[in-house]
């Protein structure tokens, strides 16, 4: 409610609010947008959601409104049918990645990637450079793009995305905020965000050893969490971030046995990043990672609270 009355009384000309949970009976969903955006559809919060995609996305396709544009990514085909029904059923233009607007180039940069996207309005972004790590950002900046052409109704002014992308930052999400050795912070906190994750750190650092400091939520999906992230670890240290739903050290630690991976038990989680910085020495990588409560608590260690 706050948000809604200080955009209104500073008259903000475009809105961008997410769902914070599902969508259909989020606060959020009270505003009349004119375009919907729907991010690759995983699992989370399956309490409240429900235990597969499909289920997430029933309580997603309900920021869908009528006459506005629904731009999604690509999506498991059950789930892309939900999205094209519920668009339908409503009278929504459906703008789907790969078919009318798309990531054409995704090259690895030095502190970032360099893409080439074609819009869904006609406009194609050769090689920007955005500062961000990992092939997922350079789907979010896509899907980004795509969503301010709807928006707008036309192409874009090539200059304004050139500065407009190279000046996005995402704190805690894949974030080098040390060197020697190098610290990343990153707040995955189910399966899929866990295991692409994994593949960010092997498609950047590649055979440097990577030493994983994790506290997970006790509520989450630990096991697909661990299965889908341990493989990348060199070492893994399992800690507790100083909120009340961190898991206990104890079961992390008794789940990776469980599913074949050694580890250890540091707390709390300043000791843990000490010791994890210690055993990488100059050329190593230490990720911190489990939820944004670790990766927040972490960089205000480190770098000091986010402005």
């Amino acid at each position: 409610m706050l948000a809604f009355e200080w955009m209104a009384t500073h008259s903000v000309k475009a809105g961008i609010y997410e769902a914070g949970m599902g969508g259909a009976w989020d606060a959020t969903n009270v505003v009349p947008s004119g375009v919907a955006v729907l991010t690759h559809i995983a699992v989370d919060h399956a309490a409240m959601l429900g235990p597969t995609p499909l289920d997430n996305a029933r309580e997603k396709v309900g920021i869908i409104k009528p006459g506005a544009s629904v731009v999604s990514a690509v999506q498991a085909p059950d789930v892309a049918q939900l999205v094209a029904t519920t668009a339908a059923d409503v009278g929504a233009k459906l703008v789907l990645m790969d078919r009318d607007f798309r990531l054409r180039v995704d090259e690895l940069a030095l502190r970032g990637r360099l893409i080439t996207v074609e819009g869904p309005a006609g406009g194609v972004y050769e090689e920007v450079f955005l500062p961000l790590l990992g092939h997922h950002q350079a789907l979010n900046a896509t899907l980004a793009l795509a969503a301010c052409e709807e928006l707008v109704g036309r192409p874009l002014d090539a200059g304004a995305v050139e500065a407009g992308l190279a000046s996005v930052t995402s704190p805690g999400r894949m974030e080098v905020v040390a060197r020697e050795p190098v610290v990343v912070l990153d707040g995955a906190h189910n399966p899929e965000a866990a295991g692409v994750l994994g593949q960010a750190l092997q498609e950047t650092f590649g055979r440097r050893e990577r030493t994983i400091v994790a506290s997970i939520f006790e509520d989450k999906d630990i096991e697909g969490m661990l299965a889908a992230l341990l493989p990348y670890a060199t070492r893994t240290i399992f800690t507790r971030n100083a909120n009340p739903r961190a898991a206990d050290p104890v079961r992390l630690a008794e789940v990776a046995t469980r599913l074949g991976f050694e580890s250890e038990i540091v707390e709390p989680l300043a000791e843990a990043i000490e010791v994890a910085r210690r055993a990488a020495g100059e050329h190593g990588v230490v990720v911190v990672t489990g939820s944004l409560s670790t990766a927040g608590e972490a960089r205000t260690l480190l770098v000091g609270p986010v402005e």
